[in-house]
């Protein structure tokens, strides 16, 4: 029962509301998870039989994955078409790798949760740089009564499993602790950094970076300018942190726009910083980073870094080496 309900909950998405006005005041129950893999490859496991009997069910009878279309899942992977266990999900809308919703009809051997067939729910794919994806399941429409207390209680077991297989299906890479994340970190943390390159169109373009550790010695907080040759303006100030309950380094930033950006820093294979976030704008509009940092020695890094674009694809927009100094030249102190 509980499998069944899983995927049922996974895939439970968009069921129109019936004309019941007070829907739209309905509760909302969401999931988050992030997994180790780029978000092509997380939503084909989502939207194709090949994929979904990768992970989340071992029988995909019908996958028609377009708008008015339907997929059919069976925990037995032996059923034929009459098997009570065939669970239903109608395709309502979509957005490719970004979006589904939908509806579902639960099977017939699992009446504890017909009333979550009012439910409806969307289902969002999040780039968390160019590696890993960020998905949220949010089942709307839940109602009051035991009835439904009943059919969450049995869709939150059910999303606890179904999303740890998520997780298993893409294996995280072996990472190093936070304490050694941070230790990298904190050679960052004497003097200032600065970059001086020439743009496409000869002018200059130059960076300040200064960085130190935070109370006691814990984190890092850093202050960013960008410039000319007509000077600097103050463009970005940031918190890096380990996550207290977690082994995952984080920060935070916010910029002269008043745009946000959230993520996580991990070393590679090679031991270089990979800084992936979510960047924010002020209207909210999210676009993925990339930034890979690389120390060459004690008072030298390069960097690169990638964004996301909107057709999916990633473009390096800023590369360059970064110098340590003990006080930055005039050029980069004069504030425009």
């Amino acid at each position: 029962m509980r499998v069944q309900a899983a995927l049922v909950a996974v895939f439970a998405v968009a069921a129109w509301a019936g004309g019941r006005a007070e829907a739209q005041d309905a509760r909302v129950k969401d999931w988050v998870v992030v997994v180790d893999a780029p978000v092509e490859e997380v939503w084909d496991a989502f939207t194709t039989k090949e994929g979904m009997e990768s992970w989340a069910v071992p029988l995909v009878g019908e996958c028609d994955f377009r708008v008015g279309g339907v997929m059919r899942t069976n925990y037995n992977p032996d059923a034929g078409p009459d098997d009570p266990g065939w669970i239903t999900h109608h395709i309502l809308a979509f957005e490719p790798r970004r979006m589904y919703a939908g509806r579902f009809d639960a099977p017939p051997n699992t009446p504890m949760v017909k009333i979550a067939e009012q439910v409806w729910s969307v289902t969002t794919f999040e780039p968390v740089g160019e590696s890993r994806t960020r998905v949220r399941l949010a089942m709307c429409g839940w109602g009051e009564g035991p009835e439904w207390q009943a059919a969450e209680e049995f869709f939150e077991r059910g999303n606890q499993w179904t999303f740890d297989r998520l997780r298993a299906r893409f294996p995280a890479p072996e990472r190093a602790p936070a304490a050694r994340v941070m230790e990298e970190l904190h050679r960052f943390a004497e003097g200032e950094w600065i970059l001086e390159n020439r743009r496409a169109d000869g002018g200059v373009f130059r960076v300040r970076n200064l960085m130190t550790k935070g109370p006691g010695g814990q984190g890092l907080v850093a202050r960013g300018w960008l410039g000319d040759e007509n000077g600097m303006f103050e463009h970005a100030a940031m918190l890096v942190h380990v996550e207290p309950g977690t082994d995952e380094v984080r920060f935070e930033g916010i910029y002269e726009n008043a745009a946000v950006a959230r993520g996580t820093v991990t070393l590679d294979a090679a031991g270089a910083l990979v800084w992936e976030w979510t960047h924010l704008d002020p209207s909210g509009a999210a676009t993925p980073f990339h930034i890979t940092m690389r120390f060459l020695d004690d008072d030298r890094y390069t960097q690169t870094m990638r964004r996301r674009l909107p057709d999916g694809t990633w473009a390096t927009f800023m590369e360059g080496e970064f110098r340590r100094v003990g006080t930055a030249p005039e050029e980069f102190l004069r504030i425009r």
